[in-house]
């Protein structure tokens, strides 16, 4: 019996031996890592030093294959280091601690007691109500919205999401300009006082433009038709706005009307109960019945559809009697867009060539193009790597690189077919760019964001020395105070993580 007892103890005392060895290498490749990275440690700033530590700790941890020893931990009934992630060397510690205890064995000199479990949660909770401000007491995250560019012109609207929750609001850098981006901001001011709300300002840097160019255009013709029912018959009459076609463009107040420029002086002629007649685009007769008038601007009605075309003849009638004949000003024309399937060859062309559907030539198909608004990247992109248009809607792989062009293979599509558009984001994931993530928009934009932001996004990030770009560019603006956002959209940010993040926490 004694034997058997013995066998036992020495069988627990080998077990004991081989974890505590496992966890000692763990606990030795986190000091080893922290000594690795001592001067980025130094550099960080006091209140973010515990977690940098605790992230090179993690790293550490996580470069090894933990599933034996966890498994060998919870035979034994202590932790797995499943949840050890915001306290990784005062958790090692205090595992190695209950080990040498149940094998009877001295501890080392060097084991540090384990800091309290909730450590690592208040810090979390510390730098994100720094960083986004207090969190409402009815939920646990913030809501962040994109500001659309009529934000800058109706208060209403941010009101209405101040009211709905939004605690921080985002401004896209790559649209609008710094005096709508004011007006905005005004509206926030005025509207956060009126609900008694915070909300704090976050503006995503556009970064290099990296962006579908533009198509070749479409007809200049602008279709307008009545509303009608299920059987085709009209229920509400077609109002549009008659404009002098000698005026700039105006923000168009009655957003249901379409505007159409027509000769000053038939405008100036024109009243209510004459009639507009014309021939349109498909050779049918149609007119417009006038309502009402203004300065310089006239609303019509008509119950048909109608194609009208720049420089189209109209004819201003009064009592059966033609009375003038003039033109239709200029129409904007229509956009165009490449429509594409899985297995479609799309060619990415250096040049700002404006951009076609496939078309068949002599026999054989010519592959739809469309320019890229970032020459520079036909240095860097290689055969294979994937490229993506439109947020991830169409997805393609390299398949050839040339000096001017690139051919892409189309591989998936959200539905059918997809419609690329002009001014489309493109994103290469796997290119390693020789690019500064800082264009010199975004340097410009700086110098507005650090007087009325509280945090600036960065786009493009691949390496720390565009983190580094930014920081010193915050530290000559006196932008200490501007929280740094690090967005994560390619692969080389994604490998780089760990150095990004130890990067940013020196600001």
């Amino acid at each position: 019996m004694s034997s058997k007892r013995a066998r036992i103890n020495l069988t627990l005392q080998d077990q004991y031996a081989r974890i505590t060895a496992d966890v000692t290498f763990l606990r030795d490749e986190a000091v080893r890592l922290e000594q690795e990275f001592a001067s980025d440690l130094k550099q960080v700033r006091a209140p973010y030093r515990e977690s940098a530590l605790n992230l090179v700790h993690y790293l550490a941890l996580r470069r090894k294959d933990l599933r034996t020893t966890q498994l060998a931990l919870q035979r034994l009934g202590l932790s797995s280091l499943g949840r050890m992630e915001a306290n990784v060397l005062p958790t090692l510690n205090a595992v190695l601690t209950a080990l040498n205890r149940l094998s009877g064995s001295s501890l080392p000199n060097d084991l540090e007691p384990m800091a309290d479990p909730r450590s690592g949660d208040r810090l979390l909770k510390n730098h994100a109500t720094r960083m986004f401000g207090s969190s409402p007491k009815h939920r646990l995250v913030r809501i962040m919205v994109t500001m659309p560019s009529q934000a800058a012109n109706d208060d209403g609207l941010i009101g209405q999401l101040l009211e709905f929750g939004m605690d921080i609001m985002r401004i896209n850098c790559a649209h609008d300009s710094a005096d709508a981006w004011s007006q905005m901001l005004e509206h926030r001011r005025a509207q956060s006082a009126r609900l008694g709300r915070t909300c704090r300002v976050v503006f995503d840097l556009a970064g290099p433009k990296l962006r579908t160019g533009q198509i070749v255009l479409g007809p200049e013709v602008l279709k307008i038709k009545p509303s009608r029912d299920a059987l085709g018959r009209v229920t509400v009459p077609v109002r549009v706005m008659l404009t002098n076609s000698q005026l700039e463009p105006q923000v168009n107040t009655q957003v249901d009307l379409e505007r159409i420029p027509i000769e000053a002086t038939l405008l100036k002629h024109a009243q209510p109960g004459d009639r507009f007649e014309l021939t349109d685009a498909r050779g049918r007769s149609r007119g417009l019945v006038v309502v009402e008038d203004a300065d310089q601007e006239i609303i019509c009605t008509t119950d048909r559809t109608v194609y009208l075309t720049s420089q189209m003849p109209i004819r201003l009638h009064r009592k059966g009697k033609h009375n003038l004949k003039g033109r239709i000003g200029r129409l904007p024309a229509i956009p165009q867009f490449l429509e594409l399937a899985v297995g479609d060859v799309l060619i990415l062309t250096r040049e700002a060539i404006p951009g076609e559907n496939a078309r068949l030539e002599a026999g054989s198909i010519v592959p739809a193009h469309i320019a890229c608004t970032l020459p520079e990247v036909f240095n860097d992109v290689q055969v294979g790597q994937r490229i993506f248009f439109d947020d991830g809607k169409i997805s393609g792989l390299v398949r050839k690189v040339r000096a001017h062009q690139l051919e892409v293979e189309v591989t998936h599509l959200v539905g059918a077919t997809a419609k690329l558009r002009a001014e489309k984001g493109i994103n290469l994931p796997d290119t390693n760019f020789h690019l500064s993530a800082l264009s010199k928009q975004d340097l410009e934009d700086l110098q507005f964001i650090v007087e009325h932001g509280d945090m600036v996004s960065l786009s493009f990030v691949r390496n720390r020395q565009d983190i580094e770009a930014l920081i010193a560019e915050l530290e000559r603006l006196d932008g200490a105070q501007i929280g740094i956002v690090l967005k994560i959209e390619n692969q080389s940010a994604f490998e780089n993580l760990p150095e990004l993040l130890l990067a940013a926490l020196k600001h």
